[in-house]
């Protein structure tokens, strides 16, 4: 079967952050234009629902908690994390965090949500089941996207060009790793070991290996790539290569460290998630107010 975009989703002004929830049948890509989430159906790739979020033009990341049935969404001017119940697409709550909250990760097994603090270079630490900020962490200089590995949270920092790494346990940085410059987005392979870090200005992707917090490999991808996703069934990584003149996503092979193939998509794609059940992945394309859907991967 070959790869190929097998639809276009019109969602909000200026899509950013997308995470798919595949328990419930839902991807949540959040519009920092309109300040809404739009609900995609997966399963027939259309909207179901759109829901109205933070005061100002502000959404940014999403993190879908599929354990507790709750959806994260950072509101960048309003140092907020809003929670929406997941079954229901309402505003359950909204938590105060740090100055200018860009990413989102949880910690189902231990019950804590991770949001980046971009502008006060800080991690919050919620405790799930009471919506409350439990612990504060230093990290690098703007800390932009996070992802958990294992009980180890990775932690892109744009303004130092590192990887600050989180211990779960204690909630204490126990790793710092230098990658590439401008580090935005990234995201782990728990079976792989590897977090896959995209480096905006120098147009590759570090590869750290998680068991000894180093560097293991660099890869060449596109221009300004920006959202990453791994799909580890299909042993595919997704890099959004946002500045790329054919806007294109490429799909790296996760085990070879290589890249495997390139798709275009829509106009300045921005952030990825992977459906690993429907063998999906969802991007959305910012300048173009879309969701383009991927198929077709696994063979390549």
């Amino acid at each position: 079967m070959a790869i190929i975009v097998e639809a276009t989703i019109g969602v909000g002004d200026l899509p950013m952050g997308i995470d798919v929830d595949e328990g419930a049948g839902k991807a949540f890509a959040v519009n920092r234009g309109s300040n809404s989430v739009s609900v995609i159906h997966t399963p027939s790739n259309t909207v179901s629902a759109t829901i109205a979020v933070g005061g100002s033009p502000s959404v940014r990341g999403v993190y879908c908690n599929e354990i507790a049935d709750k959806t994260y969404v950072t509101a960048y001017n309003d140092d907020e994390l809003v929670v929406i119940d997941t079954p229901s697409n309402t505003v359950s709550a909204n938590i105060g965090v740090g100055d200018g909250p860009r990413g989102v990760t949880c910690d189902e097994s231990a019950g804590k949500c991770y949001v980046t603090n971009y502008l006060a270079g800080t991690v919050s630490v919620i405790h799930v089941a009471s919506n409350t900020v439990s612990a504060t962490i230093g990290v690098g200089v703007n800390p932009y996207e996070i992802c958990n590995n294992g009980g180890m949270i990775y932690v892109a920092n744009e303004g130092s060009n590192t990887v600050s790494v989180i211990d779960v346990a204690s909630d204490t940085v126990s790793a710092t790793v230098e990658v590439g410059n401008t580090p935005k987005e990234l995201d782990c392979d728990e079976n792989a070991m590897k977090i896959f870090v995209a480096n905006y200005d120098d147009g590759t992707v570090s590869v750290i290996h998680a068991a000894s917090n180093t560097v293991s490999a660099t890869i060449g991808v596109g221009d300004g790539p920006r959202g990453v996703c791994c799909d580890e069934t299909a042993g595919k990584t997704f890099v959004a290569n946002w500045n790329d003149a054919y806007d294109s996503v490429s799909i790296i092979h996760t085990a070879s460290n290589t890249v495997s193939a390139t798709i275009d998509v829509g106009n300045r794609p921005f952030g990825i998630s992977c459906d690993e059940t429907l063998e999906k992945a969802f991007v959305n394309n910012e300048a173009s107010d879309t969701i383009s859907v991927i198929s077709g991967y696994n063979g390549c």
